[in-house]
């Protein structure tokens, strides 16, 4: 009897011990578990923060670009008007077509010492019609190159008042070597001189137009090709305005 009273001591020993290792187990999975779960929601918080943080800063930096955005409308809205105005003003103080070229030249004459009445009082008094003396002059003379710069190199009008001369590129024969006599293909530069030394030019290829005032007449020549080496001038004087 007291051999079993003993195995059953021992079994009840064994279910304790047992148990106890069990609960033991338990707790210590537990423990590890709250442990891990602290860690988790430690590292979760910190993540919230770095987000919270992240989206503050993008928060903060979209305010910043908004404001520039609105800042270079604005800037965008008052260069916008700003050329506007410019080129209303431009439309207004800049002429544009067949007034362009009469606004250089009343620049140029008033450059040179022609005073404003005398200006105005042409304009204001210009027709259409003016009275030409007939019939025009025609005249030639040989346009100077690099190679030719000798006699019948100029003519005169006005009595002589005004000289007209020329010179160009020297054209070339079938062996590209220069000649004498001018390349009518290309450009030309007359000269027109005064009694006195004042002289203006105009260059481009023939035919060319030119007009000279002196007092109350205007000289008016065409230049146009002419014999091999030579230049033809028409000219006619008109009145003036």
């Amino acid at each position: 009897m007291s051999l079993g009273f003993g195995d059953r001591s021992r079994r009840r020993r064994r279910f304790w011990g047992r148990l106890a290792r069990f609960l033991f187990l338990i707790a210590v999975i537990l423990v590890f578990g709250v442990f891990m779960y602290q860690v988790g929601v430690d590292r979760a918080q910190t993540d919230l923060t770095g987000l919270r943080q992240k989206i503050a800063e993008l928060g903060q930096a979209n305010a910043e670009w908004t404001r520039e955005r609105e800042t270079m409308t604005k800037t965008l809205a008052t260069l916008r008007q700003r050329a506007k105005m410019l080129q209303e003003r431009y439309d207004r103080e800049v002429p544009t077509g067949p007034s362009k070229p009469l606004v250089a030249l009343v620049n140029q004459r008033l450059a040179a010492g022609v005073e404003p009445d005398r200006l105005a009082f042409v304009i204001g008094a210009a027709e259409n019609l003016q009275q030409c003396d007939g019939p025009a002059q025609t005249k030639r003379f040989i346009v100077a190159t690099p190679l030719y710069n000798g006699p019948n190199g100029a003519v005169g009008f006005a009595d002589n008042t005004i000289t007209v001369t020329a010179s160009g590129m020297s054209a070339r024969d079938d062996q590209g070597n220069p000649e004498a006599w001018y390349d009518t293909a290309e450009p030309v530069t007359v000269t027109f001189t005064q009694i006195g030394g004042e002289a203006s030019e105009i260059t481009g290829k023939l035919p060319l137009h030119h007009s000279i005032v002196l007092g109350d007449a205007d000289y008016r020549f065409s230049l146009l090709e002419g014999a091999r080496g030579f230049v033809k001038v028409v000219g006619e004087r008109c009145s003036y305005p």
